[in-house]
């Protein structure tokens, strides 16, 4: 569920997903680690 939520473009996001929007945001190092974290992937 939560990953067709986050995957969902938006209107109030001007047509991004929130996932996309937070990749243009947010730093990729903390996108690196919440992989790991979630998935427990060690690449």
């Amino acid at each position: 569920m939560i990953n067709h939520i986050n995957s969902t473009a938006r209107d109030s996001l001007n047509g991004c997903t929130p996932y996309k929007l937070s990749q243009l945001l947010l730093d990729i190092t903390l996108h690196k680690c919440l992989s790991f974290i979630i998935t427990g992937n060690k690449s």
